[in-house]
């Protein structure tokens, strides 16, 4: 039998990524179905090998999975997690040749149980439906670090970012050519009832800034002189990509910390890059959360929303709220549970078409919101 598959050997792995006593239950029985089947093995080994494709999707596993449901379907559901966990070994291996401490890849890995926890509330039996965000994970391309997580990329949102070289003040310059609602909203295509121009000359730059207290795009446009103001980030430069796991509150001094414990940890472990910012896009940022009252502006979300410029997301929705907040799909016209406060002060807004939305936002290490770390 492949190592992999003992029962040690299992036991190891699944205290190392950190694993709920129900969801390490359920994987040891899984490993008990599998192991003694050479042909179960095969498949899981060969998800395993499509799942860490480079140009692998969503539909090639599919027919992969399709034999083990077929087989028994309890494993079947859990399968990706268990395709997913074939690759600890090589995780480990590749982030402590970075010095990553072995501390960091298991508090990173934890995220799986939070994900089989979540589906698991949603669908009142076990499962899992993310692999594909898990396996940033399992490549070493994701980092739980204190309260948030941190993924390095590159800046995907339509902006131009200034800073005034005396004041520090940040401004935010669509780039040309965004359609957008008469309100300013965004729209990742159409033609809209208005779109965003974007120009420099010998002595300015000339754009359409993102209004601070709306999180939607102004129509007039503002002249930025270029003896002022220095561009800091535009689209595709590197930046690291600021994720919130679930659970726990949004401590401010946790978040602080976090974010300051990751500017020290690329600078250590990827050298190689140097990371213009950090970006951030989720609902927590929208500003009308505390110009509507939803949360207090003294509040955590406030807080961690604060140190963050604002950036409209062309075609954002307001899924995400329904998805964390009330844990279910998009669904209107129905009675949503209002047992917290956020949800009793969010579930009437979400009944209206789009009146929250995911927003984007970006931080410097220059900025007061990150020199204070």
């Amino acid at each position: 039998m492949n190592r992999i598959w003992g029962e040690g050997w299992w036991d190891n792995c699944l205290e190392g990524v950190g694993f709920a006593p129900d969801s390490a239950d359920l994987l040891r029985r899984a490993r008990a179905r599998i192991a003694p089947e050479p042909r179960w093995r095969e498949a899981v080994g060969r998800l395993h090998d499509r799942i860490f494709r480079e140009d692998s999707s969503p539909s090639d596993l599919t027919g992969l999975r399709a034999p083990i449901l077929e087989w028994d379907a309890e494993v079947g559901r859990i399968i990706d997690v268990m395709a997913l966990l074939l690759e600890y070994p090589e995780v480990l291996r590749k982030n402590r040749a970075r010095g990553i401490p072995d501390a960091v890849t298991h508090e990173t890995l934890r995220d799986m149980d939070r994900w089989m926890q979540n589906f698991k509330k949603q669908h009142g039996h076990a499962g899992f439906d993310q692999v594909f965000w898990l396996r940033n994970h399992f490549c070493g391309n994701l980092f739980a670090l204190g309260r948030l997580q941190f993924e390095p990329g590159t800046a995907s949102l339509p902006y131009h970012v200034y800073h005034h070289r005396e004041s520090g003040r940040v401004i935010a310059l669509a780039e040309e050519g965004i359609p957008c609602r008469q309100d300013g909203v965004p729209l990742l295509e159409g033609e809209g009832c208005w779109q965003t121009r974007y120009r420099e000359t010998s002595g300015e730059i000339i754009g359409c800034p993102v209004n601070q207290e709306t999180g939607v795009l102004i129509r007039e446009t503002l002249h930025l002189h270029k003896d002022e103001w220095e561009r800091k980030l535009r689209s595709g430069d590197a930046v690291l990509h600021v994720h919130i796991p679930e659970g726990g509150r949004l401590d401010d001094e946790e978040c602080a910390g976090s974010l300051g414990q990751a500017a020290a940890f690329f600078a250590r472990h990827f050298p190689e890059t140097r990371y213009h910012a950090m970006m951030c896009q989720t609902w927590l940022l929208d500003p009308q959360l505390v110009t509507l009252d939803v949360v207090p502006r003294d509040s955590n979300i406030a807080k961690f929303a604060a140190r963050f410029h604002r950036l409209a997301c062309p075609g954002a929705t307001d899924a995400q709220f329904f998805e964390r907040i009330f844990s279910m799909p998009v669904v209107r016209g129905t009675a949503l549970p209002c047992n917290n406060t956020l949800r009793r002060a969010i579930a009437p807004l979400l009944m209206r078409e789009q009146i929250l939305r995911v927003t984007g936002g970006v931080l410097f290490t220059h900025t007061r919101a990150t020199s204070e770390l």
